[in-house]
């Protein structure tokens, strides 16, 4: 047995020196590939592991570059953190669903990507004045021209909630919550000032905005008004004024009383919302005072609160006179709305 055991070994070991010279380029070969197929398992596991990796990173003081946005983190000490991987959304770089979609809680109102600071401002004296990402509570006054206000998220128990002085005020992306009885409009113009409001959320006053002249409201969502003793609710109230646009918008109100729109004035066109609720949905103005070059398009009105749109009628007070237009108005089932 030994002497036939080292016979084996010693064919052996004469064979493989011959194998080898025969195979030499294979053999190489399958070493590259062998290395490569290491290489690749190696890199594989390193990809795994950064993705699998946390995403937020607490933030300290500097400058964001790149791909990155600040965020809420409650486990980080100061409440935020810097998200990578996706760009901040832009104040005003989203947009509502076209119709036959309406404006809801998800593009509307405080840009959930963009962080805010608490501010104690409450009134704006100079022309041309930014406020951005920011909280506030109580009354804002503006009383300046050309401020723009993106991004803000303000709680009022004051009558009003955004008092508008000034002219051609921009509100975009914002979030306006009364939280009191005591509030009369959570937006309001006084006079002839002008804005424009777009995408923005209001609730909880007794009436939701009050327009001026030369305004305008776009994309945006009104709901939740306030239920007070007393309270006069109209989801926005576009009384007495002149050249006003109200554009596919949410409005509703949730109340058998006043209104969703009041319509009393001059060059307001009325197109593409979703109207529910109130006394009636629209005042149309008054036997006296019907108004003048009023446009009501396109709208749908929604049973959602009332089986009659509003707690008595759609309409009230509506006339077909001095320029004023009612035309392809439907139910929520499809079927017109006559005046």
């Amino acid at each position: 047995m030994g002497m036939l055991g080292f016979n084996q070994q010693q064919n052996h070991n004469k064979v493989r020196p011959v194998l080898l010279s025969r195979f030499p380029k294979k053999s190489i070969v399958f070493r590259w590939a062998l290395l490569l197929v290491g290489v690749a398992i190696l890199a594989f596991a390193i990809t795994a592991f950064v993705n699998a990796a946390p995403q937020n990173i607490e933030s300290e003081s500097g400058t964001l570059s790149g791909a990155s946005s600040i965020v809420s983190d409650t486990s980080s000490s100061n409440g935020q953190a810097v998200e990578f991987g996706t760009s901040p959304l832009p104040t005003g770089g989203r947009s509502c669903p076209p119709v036959p979609a309406y404006p809801d809680a998800n593009c509307t109102g405080v840009l959930p990507a963009i962080a805010r600071t608490n501010s104690t401002t409450t009134t704006v004296d100079q022309d041309g004045t930014v406020l951005e990402n920011i909280n506030i509570s109580g009354r804002l006054t503006i009383n300046a021209s050309n401020v723009t206000i993106k991004n803000i998220k303000l709680t009022t128990n004051d009558y009003y909630g955004l008092l508008i002085y000034g002219q051609n005020l921009t509100v975009t992306d914002s979030t306006f919550i009364s939280t009191s009885p005591d509030t009369q409009s959570v937006i309001a113009a006084l006079g002839t000032e002008s804005y424009s409001a777009l995408r923005v959320d209001i609730s909880g006053g007794p009436d939701g905005i009050k327009l001026g002249d030369n305004t305008s409201l776009t994309d945006s969502y009104i709901h939740d008004l306030g239920a007070f003793a007393s309270a006069h609710n109209d989801t926005v109230n576009a009384d007495g004024v002149t050249n006003a646009s109200i554009i596919h918008n949410r409005l509703l109100n949730q109340l058998d009383q006043t209104s969703v729109l009041t319509l009393d004035g001059s060059g307001i066109l009325v197109k593409d919302n979703w109207l529910a609720g109130g006394g009636y949905t629209i005042y149309g103005g008054a036997p006296k005072s019907p108004g003048n070059d009023i446009v009501v398009t396109n709208n749908v009105f929604s049973r959602q609160f009332f089986p009659n749109v509003g707690n008595w009628e759609p309409i009230a007070y509506w006339q077909s006179v001095s320029g004023n237009s009612w035309t392809n108005n439907t139910y929520d089932d499809g079927t017109p709305v006559s005046n």
